[in-house]
């Protein structure tokens, strides 16, 4: 799986904020111009390993059709609140302020690499499913763990089902997964989860009385 550069998104968009004090419009940061916008600003903070307009295009265009609502998230976050640091050693941009809009775009990249893999069995589920589930806040962890594990693995499609199943290095991952999404009334993992309301308060005393 290749590296996932989520803070190369997330330095551009600190570098806007820095540059234009704060004040682009929320519009700006999830239309089309937007990767242009961002990326003209990160690349004038100047780091020293700051990529090139063209190759910090490139990976904003990628993460936006890949995970837009994350995507999105992060560049309205990091624009807003974050600040931006060249690394003294690495001398690349870095941002604080963004973590958890940060770690759910590194999450949806690498289960959209991870599903294009998971989905090539005929029996298997498909990449809209796969990527439902592997995001789904309730076992978001455990499919991760899968995911990351099956970077360096091989997907097997199983003789008789023709379903995807793990290398046996990723075995206990994935047994992990299958335990929390069984828990939720789906024995296998990367099938449709969809996510489930908040029940109402179903007590007598929230009835309308007569």
């Amino acid at each position: 799986m290749r590296r996932v550069l989520a803070p190369l998104l997330v330095a551009a968009l600190a570098a806007a904020h820095a540059l234009t004090g704060g004040c682009s419009s929320s519009s700006s940061l999830v239309g089309a111009g937007a990767c242009d916008a961002f990326c003209g600003k990160w690349v004038g903070a100047r780091c020293r390993k700051g990529p090139s307009m063209t190759d910090c295009l490139k990976q904003c265009l990628d993460e936006q059709a890949r995970c837009r609502p994350e995507a999105n998230a992060l560049m309205k976050c990091a624009t807003i609140e974050a600040q931006i640091a060249c690394e003294t050693n690495s001398g690349e941009p870095r941002v604080v302020g963004c973590a958890p809009r940060e770690n759910a775009l590194r999450t949806c990249l690498g289960c959209d690499e991870f599903c294009a893999r998971w989905t090539t069995c005929s029996g298997g589920p498909t990449h809209e499913e796969c990527l439902a589930t592997c995001v789904d806040p309730r076992c978001a962890v455990e499919h991760a763990g899968v995911a990351n594990c099956m970077a360096s693995s091989t997907v097997y499609c199983d003789a008789t089902t023709a379903e995807p199943m793990p290398g046996l290095s990723c075995s206990d991952a994935f047994w992990r997964a299958q335990t929390c999404t069984s828990r939720h009334g789906q024995p296998t993992p990367f099938r449709w989860l969809p996510v489930a309301p908040e029940p109402a308060d179903a007590s007598p005393t929230g009835a309308s009385g007569g």
